[in-house]
């Protein structure tokens, strides 16, 4: 196979010179239609090469990725952009050449590693550039996150095909982190599942998650879901640059979210320093006063500018446009390539952890072995907030104590870590002990290479004075064995020399030695409970330092918040009344009875509606409005089941109570109270006051079996929404209600909520994006509300009664919202054509005798029928809905309501298509034909 040595084909140069493609890097002298081998690159194809000469070895990428960083040598200015799109094809085709080729080495991780350092550096730098349009370059996010979540897929893969072969790459752990902070939150062009960052962790191995890089990542992520942006933005100052520009996208939120906390924590007129809040919001040389005034806050200036509170919380729902951050661009080098180009990368084969070695010591006559006599765990403690506590004893630290017991052995330690980063150190003793042996060095031996720890594991050093008369020695052992020599004494000695000499007495040394074994033994407890007891004494003290320590830093900062300005001074009234006095529990009884009686007295809806329709439409001699109620009954299915499992203090209940009440108990103004149907009433005077108007109220329940007849006459929507269901079943049975609409009805929706929760910083919002009301179609649903029933939420707290006024206001915001009454008048159909016909005869009667034919008088007559026509189709379309509804036939036929129905309102069904169709086929058949023209020109001849 030949091998080329050119970034690109003669061919597809030869044809991109032609077609006029060259990027502005690739042309001569600036000329589009003329290039070079030693400028032109290889352009992206989504269509995989045939033939095999046209793909790029691994020598030609390298050439190819060298020559496309050399162009990143400039400062970071405009011309970026352009720089960022080219490079961006470029480096999607060197990706299809790694692929096609199946190269899965070193190199083909460094030109992943570099493609996705371009990806992020181009989402700080290019933040603020948009899409281009036509011939205009842009910049679009979610490309450019799209192709780093593909290029990092494959470094992944890559990573862990090492790893399987015992190599390991330095470099993975910056990506892991880097991929940890892509997956934080939802950022403008790119949205992210809340889970989804814990899955990626969840597969992480143990020791991938405790890199470094990758505990930073949680701690952002920690910070940035718990809108602790204090925390969030001390974070970016100690980020890298790349960290930065991933930390970059979540600015605004975190801004916004933080001047709405501190918002609802300052009073009408009070503020903070300017320079507290941009030192918090990481704003420090930037334009902070706009940012301020955009979400409602004006400037005032004291001893120095204050950020005060004036009015509402603007664009909570919309943050702050995104701009390049200085606080990041100080992170980054004088020149591009040096953030895109890796520091020198070693790749080293992994070393098997260092095992802890035993101490061994052979005696020269058999000697019982000394088992372990004590074993301590001292492991990391979980505290609140996730901070860990680490016990000093899990690094080196070195004792010097004096030793002087001849006969004593002392015990080996030996330290071990856990995936989990939980230290355990272990004090066992020798298995061999002989009399008269010195003091021994204690060991410590780690089962983890060093490289391999975690960086929460600290030095710590002690110096031991006027301890008890014992001498232990910790060393850090990682590849030797350890090696133990024995100093015996003389006593031991001449010991030997006796038993050599006189071998008669074996029997008495034997027995000498099992008392100076046994003697050992209990000496050897009593120093290793006195080395137990030292380490427990030195971590106490160093336990009381942290707590001092960290009461000390307590108080600096409640100083620090304290000698905080909030603003100007609030001046109290020194006349306001006191209200002070003895409780009466009987008068607090008596207000709870009135409160609890007023919550669930029934509300005749026409009484609360009734002026608001009678204004609206003033013609009117009958008002008919029906809403539409859709409760969890409909979600969940048997009524009567459901209901007996709801609490007594439940919205659905309450609500029904209220305005669908199971009876009418001689209740007048409920003339008709069914299975799912209620219908209200309420006489009002008119303007003139010598007539009056009879509004109906009809509550329909929804019934999703039949939607088409539910929805017949309809005016207004109301759907109860409940926590105990799940956001997706109610968010498709509300789309699917909506669905029901007839399009053009324009109907009010209204969202009742039984539950508050003060714990969310916007509950209004939550219920408007898990319901998506904002994407409802406008043609069916004009305007939408939420209404909370849990009373005042405003002062943050409830009196335990779902609200009256809040289910008042809610209603009066549908009759406000809903469309007019249509008003239509009877007229017959032979008037309605001959009114139009009339006044075409008129304009022929003023002619002539001779200017006018029997056509003419024929086209006058279909004229009117064409003109009755479109009046009649025109009524029906005013009218989607089929207004009045059907219920209304339901009203006692003996009443003057009935009376009143009847009289002044149209027949049900009038603009039906059952009943319009057949009246429009009638009149198109009474059109008549016109007569010939040459039957006219005989005549005129004759």
């Amino acid at each position: 196979m030949r091998i080329r040595f050119s970034v690109i084909s003669e061919s597809e140069r030869g044809e991109r010179e032609r077609k006029g493609d060259l990027d502005q890097f690739e042309r001569l002298d600036g000329d589009r239609n003329q290039s070079s081998k030693y400028i032109a690159v290889k352009k992206y194809t989504r269509t995989a090469e045939r033939e095999a000469n046209l793909i790029r070895p691994m020598p030609i990428l390298q050439k190819t990725v060298g020559y496309l960083l050399n162009l990143l040598n400039q400062p970071y200015d405009e011309r970026f952009l352009g720089l960022y799109n080219f490079l961006w094809d470029r480096m999607r085709a060197i990706r299809m050449d790694l692929r096609m080729q199946h190269i899965f080495n070193q190199g083909a991780i460094t030109m992943l590693e570099q493609m996705i350092r371009l990806h992020i550096i181009a989402m700080h730098e290019l933040c603020e550039y948009t899409k281009g349009e036509g011939f205009s370059e842009g910049f679009d996010a979610h490309l450019n996150i799209e192709q780093m979540n593909k290029t990092s897929v494959e470094l992944f893969q890559l990573y862990d095909d090492h790893r399987k072969k015992g190599i390991s790459v330095p470099t993975e752990k910056e990506f892991r982190g880097y991929y940890a902070l892509l997956k934080l939150d939802k950022h403008p062009g790119y949205k992210v599942e809340p889970a989804e960052l814990s899955l990626d962790l969840a597969k992480m191995t143990p020791e991938i998650r405790q890199m470094p890089e990758v505990l930073f990542a949680r701690a952002v992520a920690r910070a940035c879901r718990t809108g602790n942006f204090i925390a969030f933005f001390r974070l970016a100052r100690k980020a890298s640059y790349l960290q930065a520009c991933l930390m970059h996208a979540h600015f605004a939120k975190l801004r916004t979210q933080a001047l709405a906390s501190l918002h609802a924590g300052l009073l009408n007129n009070q503020g903070l320093p300017v320079s507290h809040v941009g030192k918090w919001l990481g704003m420090e040389e930037e334009d902070i006063e706009s940012l301020l005034e955009y979400h409602g806050f004006s400037i005032k200036e004291f001893e120095e500018p204050y950020m005060v509170k004036d009015g509402l919380f603007l664009n909570n729902d919309k943050d702050y446009p995104t701009k390049c951050s200085k606080l990041v661009n100080m992170k980054r080098s004088e020149r591009i390539v040096e953030d895109m180009l890796a520091s020198n990368q070693v790749i080293s084969s992994p070393t098997g952890p260092t095992k802890a070695i035993p101490l061994a010591i052979s005696l020269q006559n058999n000697s019982t072995p000394v088992q372990p006599v004590s074993e301590i765990s001292m492991l990391d403690q979980q505290r609140d907030g996730g901070h860990q506590v680490t016990v000093p004893c899990i690094s080196p630290l070195d004792f010097s104590v004096a030793h002087s017991s001849p006969k004593s052995q002392p015990a080996k330690v030996v330290m071990e870590e856990k995936q989990n980063n939980d230290a355990l150190v272990r004090i066992t003793p020798e298995k061999k002990i002989v009399p008269g042996v010195e003091g021994l060095p204690m060991q410590i031996v780690s089962k983890t290479p060093q490289q391999d720890r975690s960086p929460s594991f600290k030095r710590y050093d002690y110096t031991v004075e006027n301890a008890q008369p014992q001498s232990v020695a910790i060393d850090n052992l990682e590849d030797e064995e350890p090696s133990v020599t024995f100093e015996e004494n003389e006593n031991y000695g001449v010991m030997e020399n006796e038993i050599d000499e006189e071998k008669e007495n074996d029997k008495v040394v034997a027995s000498y030695l099992e008392e100076e074994v046994a003697l050992a033994k209990l000496r050897l407890k009593e120093v290793a409970l006195a080395k137990l007891k030292l380490i427990i004494r030195l971590w106490r003290r160093r336990s009381l330092k942290q707590k001092e320590l960290r009461e000390q830093r307590q108080l600096a900062a409640n100083a620090a918040l304290n000698s905080l300005s909030a603003g100007p001074p609030i001046r109290q009234n020194k006349d306001q009344l006191s209200t002070a006095g003895e409780f009466d529990i009987d008068h607090v009884m008596r207000e709870r009875s009135e409160k609890h009686e007023q919550s669930w007295s029934r509300l005749n809806v026409s009484d609360v509606i009734a002026s608001i329709l009678g204004s609206r439409n003033p013609d009117a001699k009958c008002l008919c409005w029906k809403i539409i109620l859709c409760s969890q009954d409909s979600l969940a299915g048997d009524k009567q089941m459901q209901r007996s499992h709801i609490s007594h203090i439940a919205a659905e209940p309450w609500l029904f109570s209220k305005i669908m009440p199971p009876g009418k108990d001689d209740d007048d103004n409920l003339l008709v109270s069914s299975n799912g149907l209620s219908i209200w009433k309420k006489w009002v005077p008119s303007k003139s006051g010598t007539d009056v108007t009879c509004c109906f109220s009809i509550v329909k329940e929804t019934k999703f079996d039949h939607l088409g007849d539910t929805m017949s006459g309809a005016s207004a929507i109301l759907f109860l929404v409940s926590d105990s269901i799940p956001w997706k079943l109610q968010k498709v049975q509300l789309h699917n209600l909506l669905m029901s609409i007839p399009s053009g009805s324009r109907l009010p929706l209204l969202i009742l909520s039984g539950s508050y929760c003060a714990e969310i910083l916007d509950p209004y919002s939550v219920i408007v994006n898990e319901l998506d009301l904002h994407d409802i179609d406008k043609s069916r649903v004009n305007s939408f509300s939420v209404k909370f029933l849990v009373g005042n939420h405003q002062m943050g707290h409830s009196n335990g009664f779902f609200s009256d006024e809040q289910l008042r206001e809610g209603l009066q915001w549908l009759a406000s919202e809903s469309p007019l009454q249509p008003v239509v008048y009877s007229v017959k159909t032979r008037e309605l054509v001959l009114t139009h016909l009339n006044y075409a005869l008129g304009i022929l009667d003023k002619l002539s005798d001779y200017e006018v034919g029997p056509n003419h008088y024929i086209s006058a007559f279909n004229e009117a029928l064409d003109q009755s026509l479109g009046e009649i189709v025109a009524a029906a379309k005013a009218n989607p809905t089929i207004w009045p509804c059907p219920e209304i036939a339901s009203v006692e036929d003996s009443s003057d309501e009935h009376f009143v129905a009847n009289w002044s309102l149209p027949r049900l069904g009038w603009s039906s298509v059952a009943r319009i169709e057949p009246l429009v086929s009638a009149l198109r058949d009474l059109k008549l034909t016109t007569f010939p023209d040459d039957i006219f020109l005989a005549e005129q001849r004759c």
